[in-house]
């Protein structure tokens, strides 16, 4: 079981176990980036799914266009997901989080 040590309540520096924290709060933080991404996907999948259909629909009527005959048109342009930027921010938060971590961890475990 993991105690709670603090200087004080008569603990010193020197005796905690920095590492172990560290790896425990990585793992929370991991989970909850883990939890944040599943919840936004369940979130804008109905909405992602259908601008996903319209334009499977608009490059349909594009290529029986193009067999009729109809005039120079340009091919639709593939929509962007809703809220990949959400996405991006939370996977940039997530690597250079990791990054910090383990250039932290390295720094302790070189220095003990």
């Amino acid at each position: 079981m993991l105690g709670f040590r603090m200087p004080a309540a008569g603990y010193q520096l020197q005796y905690l176990n920095y590492p172990l924290w560290i790896l425990i709060f990585f793992v929370i933080f991991q989970f909850s980036i883990e939890l944040i991404l599943e919840l936004h996907g369940c979130m804008y999948y109905r909405r992602n799914k259908n601008k996903r259909r319209d334009f499977e629909n608009q490059v349909q009527n594009y290529h029986a266009a193009i067999r009729l005959g109809g005039g120079p048109k340009s091919r639709p342009l593939e929509p962007e997901p809703s809220g990949r930027m959400f996405k991006y921010f939370i996977i940039g938060l997530h690597a250079t989080v990791c990054a910090i971590v383990a250039v932290i961890l390295v720094i302790i475990i070189a220095v003990n």
